[in-house]
């Protein structure tokens, strides 16, 4: 009876996150991008960032509009 129960939990934790999994890339947009990699000093420069409850690192540079130049969107952030 108990393993039954641990079971049914595991089945409904792992239906819940496959459910936020979903959720989270319906949020995604997908654009193209342009990153520059900069090293300074002998370190690897990033930036760090929170968003939707979320911290993370990323690298300089942005999304580009669709007739943008996609050398110039990296050098533009990272100055």
């Amino acid at each position: 009876m108990e393993a039954e129960k641990e079971d049914k939990i595991k089945e409904q934790k792992k239906n819940l996150e496959k459910q936020i999994g979903e959720k989270r890339e319906e949020k995604m947009q997908k654009r193209e991008s342009s990153r520059a990699i900069i090293f300074r000093d002998g370190a690897m420069v990033s930036m760090y960032r929170e968003r939707d409850g979320r911290t993370f690192y990323t690298f300089p540079g942005g999304g580009m509009e669709e007739a943008g130049w996609r050398k110039a969107k990296p050098s533009s952030s990272a100055w």
